[in-house]
């Protein structure tokens, strides 16, 4: 239940009020009946005006730990592999979110509901991730049927004979946590940034565990006519250390109405260099 707990943080973090949730641990085993990202979805109101999608429109639909788009492979969220991350990178990127889901079900993952409920809602990114939360064990009846043929003498015979018996089938149970967002009409101020924690391999390259490797630089944005670019690694905020995304992320929003916001990256692990980032471009 750890995931829940982080996701249920986001929640309150952004603002949303989870006072009657509707959770449910009703086992869906036929999905094609009901669709419970609906069935249990949790409105929340935004702290921002927001543009929901047109009727027709598609929503862009993430699973966690996997990560593809139904749409472009190269879009908002590519890398994004954590929820402290994406909640980090959404928010940077001015979406708010406009509800949520929580419940148990039969199933892991569900891609074809939990677009069709995004769709209808009208969000334009929804993010859903799941966990093994316990199996369900049961005795299933068996009917075996055996044919039976001869001769006796000079007389032949056939037929048939049944018998009952049973079988244990064991299935899965899974916790489902999906958050719906929609783009703000007048998002706070942009820096610009997608970020995320660096792989083993930026660790060698870099000769570091800390910092925060940017992922995306949104057009037109601080970030970019600052010249940060994809891969470069953010190592201080305003000369402040930063160990992981949520540190960085959190640096950069404090400074976000300062004029100026210093950042520094780390080049290769040989030596340190300041980019300074004008926000009022």
């Amino acid at each position: 239940m750890k995931q829940l707990a982080i996701l249920l943080s986001i929640l309150l973090f952004s603002g949303c009020s989870t006072v009657g949730v509707k959770k449910s641990y009703t086992k869906f085993f036929n999905t094609t009946q009901t669709n419970p990202y609906k069935e249990f979805y949790n409105s929340t109101p935004p702290i921002d005006d927001v543009i929901l999608l047109n009727e027709g429109e598609e929503s862009e639909v993430f699973l966690l730990d996997y990560i593809s788009s139904t749409s472009n492979p190269s879009s908002l969220m590519e890398g994004i592999n954590r929820v402290d991350d994406l909640k980090a990178t959404l928010e940077s990127n001015g979406y708010v979110p406009i509800g949520y889901s929580l419940f148990n079900s039969g199933f892991n993952k569900d891609r074809k509901s939990l677009t069709k409920a995004a769709n209808e809602l009208g969000a334009t990114v929804a993010v859903a991730t799941s966990q093994k939360s316990g199996s369900n064990s049961r005795y299933v009846p068996v009917t075996s049927t055996t044919n039976h043929s001869g001769t006796v003498g000079d007389s032949s015979y056939s037929g048939t004979s049944t018998t009952q018996s049973s079988k244990v089938v064991t299935t899965n149970t899974y916790d489902h946590y999906a958050i719906f967002y929609a783009k703000a009409i007048n998002p706070r101020k942009n820096f610009g940034v997608i970020l995320r924690r660096l792989n083993d391999t930026e660790k060698k390259i870099h000769s570091r565990n800390t910092g925060a490797v940017i992922s995306g630089v949104g057009e037109k944005s601080p970030a970019f006519y600052a010249n940060l670019v994809k891969g470069q690694v953010i190592t201080k905020v305003n000369d402040q250390e930063v160990l992981d995304v949520s540190m960085a992320m959190d640096f950069i929003k404090k400074a976000i109405d300062n004029d100026t916001i210093k950042i520094t990256i780390n080049l290769y692990g040989e030596f340190d260099k300041n980019i300074y980032v004008k926000m009022n471009r």
